[in-house]
């Protein structure tokens, strides 16, 4: 699922980005990076006591304002965790062991570059929006 819709993504940019190249000048916007990264999302607090680390990504758009300092960063996260049950749930009988978790969150942020030579720091914030699924099984 996260494959399928990180392709999707990635052409839905493209495509995009085609037909947006004129709207740049009006916009006052100087260039558009595709950012992608990958590593651990970490879980803290009381969740580390349910959730634990597993390889997550992130796709995004790295958009260069006129002014070199400043930026937009809209992205997409895919965390995803191990999970053991520690509730149970009364409608299922059973409780999930090893079991996968999965966030996907949507980020708009604004943020600001400090360049020095060929050394460029990034600091940015904005809000997010997210969905969190849980593993469900079927006995027969």
């Amino acid at each position: 699922m996260k494959i399928i819709l990180t392709w999707i993504f990635t052409g839905l940019l493209g495509v995009a980005s085609l037909h947006a190249q004129d709207q740049l000048k009006a916009l006052k916007i100087r260039e558009i990076h595709l950012a992608n990264s990958m590593g651990w999302g970490i879980p803290v607090g009381q969740t580390s006591q349910i959730l634990r680390a597993k390889y997550s990504t992130n796709l995004g758009l790295d958009i260069g304002l006129q002014d070199k300092r400043y930026f937009l960063f809209p992205s997409i996260d895919f965390l995803s965790f191990k999970f053991n049950q520690a509730i149970p749930d009364p409608a299922y009988p059973y409780q999930i062991k090893n079991g996968n978790s999965y966030f996907y969150l949507l980020n708009l942020a604004a943020g600001r570059r400090i360049q020095w030579n060929k050394f460029a720091i990034h600091a940015y914030q904005g809000p997010g929006a997210g969905m969190v699924t849980e593993p469900r099984a079927m006995v027969d």
